[in-house]
This record gives C-alpha cells, sequence and structure tokens, in this order.
C-alpha cells in the first residue's frame, strides 16, 4: 500500500493588460493525496483527491470568464503487462 501527498503553493497573479481587462488570480495552497494498492505484481488500484482541502480555487483566465477548479475525486486501475 502507498500513501503520496503532493502540495503546491501558487502566489498572487497580477496581469500587464489594460485596468478593464486586469485579471488577478489570489494565491492558493492545493494539496492533492493519492492512495494506492497493489492486489498483485501487476494490476494496482489507485484513489486520487485532488485539491483536498479546498472546494476550487481560480485559475489565471480573465476575471469574467473564470471559472474555479473544482475539488476532484477519482479512481484508476494500472495493469501493466
Amino acid at each position: 500500500m502507498e500513501l503520496h501527498f503532493d502540495n503546491r503553493y501558487a502566489c498572487l497573479i497580477y496581469s500587464n493588460a489594460t485596468a478593464t481587462d486586469r485579471p488577478v488570480v489570489p494565491a492558493y495552497t492545493a494539496v492533492d493525496l493519492r492512495y494506492g494498492w497493489r492486489m498483485r505484481p501487476e494490476p494496482e488500484l489507485s484513489v486520487i483527491l485532488r485539491n483536498a482541502f479546498d472546494e476550487e480555487h481560480a485559475e489565471f483566465t480573465p476575471a469574467a470568464t473564470r471559472s474555479e477548479i473544482a475539488r476532484q475525486i477519482y479512481a484508476k486501475l494500472d495493469w501493466r503487462y
């Protein structure tokens, strides 16, 4: 069994665009978690949780059309031969 912990920080971002189109992205810290279980020598099942401690965070796009990146959870089956 494996447990991975990833942490990343994005600082406050200002744009050099005109004052009416100045996207400002707030700083954020994101944490991703991964739990992996190797069932046999080959297949591995993982559960991944992205953005674990915040419901969402902004990415760099104009403020008027900006979308938030939501928390995500998914499973992965990796089978190599």
